[in-house]
């Protein structure tokens, strides 16, 4: 095998294995979407009852309540999805063990593959032990719910933080809990 196949290869498995680590941050992304789904259900009828009074009193009112009432469902909407937002990073921050470790290890050797050298900021100052026992050179820790932001000399970034794999589940989630709320309300 020459060097340019070789080297090609490289890159294919590179990005198989890339893909397959964001395939799994977002198969389990969103299976804690769906159990706090259930969840936001729950808030979504407590809202319920707050959405209802806001638009009794909009119906009765002049072109300005009806604005404040719009105003209230669409907080009530936001709070649905940032309390959904909100416990899947609770769940995925209470990642440990082996689970944990493997995201982390997979993670690190998709930045191999794809940036070559980098540098690697921890979320969680617990994993920073982590990080240089694997002979990983850290250059900080940014507070977050876990996983590792990697950076390559050449400012190449490779985010594959919890926060990142969430917000970019945050449209489907806010989709998903405005349709549900929508027949909640008897909109859909």
């Amino acid at each position: 095998m020459g060097i340019e196949d070789l080297k090609r290869h490289l890159e294919a498995r590179a990005r198989a294995d890339a893909k397959a680590i964001l395939e799994e941050g977002n198969r389990e992304a969103e299976e804690v979407q769906n159990r706090t789904l259930a969840e936001a259900r729950a808030a979504a009828a407590a809202h319920f009852a707050i959405v209802q009074e806001a638009e009794r009193r909009a119906r009765g009112a002049v072109v300005q309540a009806s604005r404040d009432g719009s105003r209230t469902i669409g907080a009530a909407y936001e709070d649905v999805v940032l309390m959904a937002v909100d416990r899947a990073l609770e769940r995925l921050s209470g990642l440990t063990g082996e689970r944990y470790l493997d995201f982390i290890t997979r993670s690190l050797a998709a930045g191999d593959r794809l940036l070559g050298t980098f540098v690697v900021t921890a979320t969680r100052e617990r994993d920073v032990p982590l990080l240089e026992s694997e002979g990983r050179s850290v250059d900080g820790v940014e507070p977050g719910a876990g996983g590792i932001i990697m950076r390559s000399p050449d400012g190449r970034v490779l985010d594959l933080r919890f926060e990142s794999i969430v917000d970019g589940m945050r449209d489907r989630t806010w989709q998903t809990v405005v349709g549900e709320l929508g027949e909640v309300r008897g909109d859909a």
